[in-house]
């Protein structure tokens, strides 16, 4: 998300007069044929209207009615080893991260560099999968949203998941043995 800085919005007021301010002179010498009339009310105009603009605009950053929150999702991509996943998560995270989402890209193989020592039994998994999901619900807390890919084989795992994470997306990748290997 950006937050306009007081810089841009005066700078937007200043374009916006500069546009304002020529429609005001031209206005101004038609009614009155009078040149630096209509060039002194032009400018006294814009001097005053810019002031007006940025507070307005700083007024309105202020007040949260008519705004809506975007609550932090998972997306949580899962499939065989070398089904796709990391590729369409990427995907879908670069897409995402154009909409200017607070985003973060968990991946297994990162994840497992993180925390080593993580063996591939099915208790391992799942105490695994348990991190991965205090670490989404962490980021959500701080509504961030996130794109995951895990194996994640086991129901209970994923159970724990959707139970832990809140607006979470499951997209199963299924490719073929064939195209696997």
């Amino acid at each position: 998300m950006y937050k306009d800085t007081n810089k841009r919005s005066i700078l937007k007021g200043i374009s916006w007069r500069i546009i304002a301010t020529t429609a005001t002179v031209v206005i101004v010498y038609i009614f009155f044929k009078r040149l630096d009339l209509a060039i002194v009310a032009g400018l006294l105009e814009s001097v005053i209207k810019v002031g007006l603009y940025w507070a307005h605009e700083r007024l309105w950053f202020k007040i949260r009615w008519g705004r809506k929150k975007i609550k932090p999702f998972n997306v949580w991509f899962t499939g065989l080893p070398l089904s796709g996943k990391t590729t369409i998560a990427n995907a879908v995270y670069e897409e995402l991260k154009s909409l200017d989402i607070p985003l973060e890209r968990i991946d297994s193989k990162d994840v497992r560099e993180l925390i080593p020592n993580i063996g591939f039994t099915r208790e391992d998994r799942n105490r695994h999968m348990h991190r991965v999901g205090h670490l989404i619900k962490t980021l959500q807390h701080n509504s961030i949203s996130t794109v995951a890919s895990f194996v994640s084989p086991y129901r209970e795992s994923r159970k724990a998941i959707r139970e832990m994470v809140e607006n979470n997306i499951v997209i199963y990748v299924k490719a073929s043995l064939e195209l696997v290997s």
